[in-house]
Parts: C-alpha cells; sequence; structure tokens
C-alpha cells in the first residue's frame, strides 16, 4: 500500500511540479549578418555600449561587417533561447548544422570570460562546418580585433 501511495505520489507530483516551474527559457535570439558574412564574429561585454534591441519579442543582434559588436550585457545569451541566423536581405543560415552538411550556417558558442569580472565574451562564425572547425576556424578571431585587444 505505501508502495502505491508512492507511485500514485510520484506520478501526480511529478507532472505538477514540473508545471509549476513554467517554461523558464528566454526570448528568441535572432543573429542579423550583412550579406556575403563569413568567418568570426564576437559579441563582447561593454557596460558603456547600447542594449541588444528586443524586436517583437526576440533579441535582434545585427552583426557588423568587421565581425565585432559591444553590447551593453550579454545575459540574454545565459539561458535557454532559440536561435535563428539570417543575411541583412533576409536569407536564412541554419543555425544547428551536422558536420556532414556542407552549405553556410552559422556556429554560436557560449559566453566565455578570461577570469576578470565583468570581462565576458561570445564568439561565433559563419561558414561550413569544415571551416567552423577546421584550422584558423571559430576560435581564431579576426586581425582586426587584435588592435582593440579582444584577439583570442
Amino acid at each position: 500500500m505505501l508502495a502505491l501511495g508512492l507511485m500514485l505520489l510520484i506520478g501526480c507530483g511529478a507532472p505538477a511540479f514540473l508545471f509549476l516551474l513554467g517554461d523558464k527559457s528566454g526570448p528568441a535570439v535572432v543573429y542579423v549578418f550583412p550579406n556575403g558574412f563569413r568567418g568570426s564574429f564576437r559579441m563582447f561585454e561593454d557596460r558603456n555600449a547600447a542594449e541588444v534591441p528586443l524586436v517583437g519579442g526576440k533579441y535582434v543582434v545585427a552583426i557588423p561587417s568587421d565581425g565585432f559588436l559591444s553590447a551593453k550585457d550579454l545575459n540574454f545569451l545565459s539561458q535557454w533561447h532559440a536561435e535563428e541566423a539570417r543575411f541583412e536581405d533576409g536569407t536564412p543560415l541554419p543555425t544547428l548544422p551536422t558536420k556532414t552538411e556542407t552549405g553556410l550556417a552559422m556556429f554560436s558558442g557560449g559566453i566565455s570570460t578570461n577570469g576578470t569580472p565583468g570581462v565576458r565574451w561570445s564568439d561565433g562564425f559563419v561558414g561550413t562546418w569544415k571551416e567552423a572547425h577546421g584550422q584558423g576556424g571559430m576560435r581564431t578571431g579576426r586581425a582586426e580585433w587584435k588592435g582593440k585587444g579582444l584577439a583570442p
């Protein structure tokens, strides 16, 4: 009888518990790239920069042609969120590419830090899976970042 009571509690309690948690995901993040963009991109947290705008319930991250964007806060990347990516002309970019795909896609990384309080960034890459994960791929950065002291 005790076992039956525990099974009912677990069977009914777990769904109720999950219901009470609710949906804790954040708004979707839409990455918009200049037409023809390829290579590394980085969002760097800078308290003096503008906030990433929330448009129509989605964060819109407009990556400039040099691949470097300063944003006031990267916390919007800290919780689970759906991702979308496209070029300025509306051409979509896949965001969950597999190793076997050969077309262009966006590869995003998590938030990184060098251990210094308040210094955080997020790297990503637009290209093929092989380009993103091969020599000179996602973590290489761009030459123009070196002058800003932001190259990995």
